[in-house]
């Protein structure tokens, strides 16, 4: 009887799943091709898989994976979303990336936030490849209302299309809470408009910092070691990154250029805080 069923069993292995025998015992014997067909027919059911795949261009390993955070009753949104994207000149490379990135897109208030964002990124000079350099970067952008953080900086005479490319995330920051304030902040050091334009442009991640608990202590720190207000607004112009350090950080450093001779009143103070700044980033880069 055994015999038999070996027999048997050897003439429909390729029939059914492969069984081979193993220290006396049947062991089922997979091949690559069965495995991949068994994954291909695994979510035939889903329509947000075959969405994700068909319209979006996910791999299937992708479009399972967006799958979890993300399940679509109707078309009609996801639909009007990559049409708009394509029609702002989005690859399907670039739109596949972003629905991985960011799938809940697909389900955006076309109306109030994704329109109008779009557009006003047009009006900037943003579309095709560099749009979708800024969106990875942050696809939240389009969730948001950009057109409020977008006239404060043309009011204040910023380039907003530089300061978007580098620093998308600013469209995130509370204007009343955030942006505002550290601005006023630099004002108060510099004391001139055009100033504070060319410390954003040096360093537009200057705007997405708490002023209160990093500027203004680091500036304190500054006066406290004898460094005169025009060498502060120096420091600001020269290597504002200077002023980003933790506080701490940025007293070890100080220490260590004055203990090389650098006097807090001269200029040089600024390009030896810079120089070593930017030496110790180096070599903890290469540690």
């Amino acid at each position: 009887m055994i015999r038999l069923f070996c027999v048997r069993l050897s003439q429909t292995r390729h029939r059914a799943s492969p069984l081979t025998f193993s220290n006396g015992f049947l062991i089922p014997t997979f091949s690559h091709k069965l495995i991949t067909d068994l994954s291909n027919s695994a979510f035939p059911q889903s329509p947000t898989i075959s969405y994700l795949q068909n319209s979006c261009g996910l791999s299937l390993q992708a479009a399972i994976s967006v799958s979890r955070k993300l399940q679509l009753e109707s078309t009609e949104n996801p639909d009007l979303v990559l049409n708009l994207l394509r029609a702002h000149g989005l690859t399907q490379i670039h739109i596949k990336n972003l629905i991985i990135k960011r799938p809940i897109l697909l389900l955006a208030d076309l109306d109030n936030n994704l329109k109008p964002n779009l557009d006003l990124f047009k009006s900037l000079g943003f579309s095709g490849t560099n749009l979708a350099e800024m969106l990875i970067k942050d696809p939240r952008v389009l969730e948001v209302d950009a057109e409020t953080v977008v006239e404060f900086f043309r009011e204040n005479e910023l380039d907003v299309a530089t300061i978007l490319s580098a620093e998308p995330y600013i469209l995130e920051r509370s204007l009343e809470n955030q942006i505002i304030p550290c601005i006023n902040v630099l004002r108060r050091v510099v004391g001139n408009d055009m100033i504070v334009q060319k410390v954003i442009r040096g360093c537009h991640r200057i705007l997405e910092f708490n002023a209160e608990k990093m500027l203004e202590p680091n500036m304190s720190l500054l006066v406290n070691h004898g460094v005169p207000e025009f060498i502060i607004s120096k420091m600001f112009l020269f290597h504002p990154r200077s002023l980003l350090l933790k506080t701490d950080r940025l007293s070890e450093i100080i220490n260590e250029v004055k203990k090389l001779g650098f006097s807090p009143t001269n200029v040089l103070f600024v390009l030896a805080v810079r120089t070593m700044v930017t030496t110790k980033k180096d070599s903890g880069r290469k540690s």
